[in-house]
């Protein structure tokens, strides 16, 4: 039996770096794109993979304490969630484990 990934409270400067996950829409493969900088901006960005086609993006600023993650967009629209990286580094946001990030960058 496979170990069940474990959460912890997470320093928030551990966050900061860049995040890709991979899922699909409609039968079509998406990657999804997540950089956490260090001064407190996000950005956020999903591709069609075949063809190579913007689906959504989002830019703005980010929060985070060792358990939560607060999101305020470029239209002003804010989001909490609870986050932690699990056992083996991803990033697991409303602890959608389906949905896990992957570290791709510092």
């Amino acid at each position: 039996m496979a170990e069940t990934p474990v959460s912890t409270q997470t320093d928030p400067s551990e966050l900061v770096g860049e995040w890709e996950r991979h899922s699909e829409l409609d039968g079509s493969p998406v990657t999804e794109h997540f950089i956490l900088k260090a001064d407190g901006t996000y950005s956020i960005e999903a591709r069609f993979d075949d063809p190579d086609e913007l689906l959504a993006s989002a830019h703005g600023t980010y929060e985070a304490t060792g358990t939560t993650l607060t999101m305020t967009d470029q239209d002003g629209l804010s989001s909490t969630s609870p986050y932690y990286l699990d056992s083996s580094g991803k990033l697991v946001i409303n602890d959608n484990t389906d949905l896990a990030w992957t570290r791709v960058g510092p």
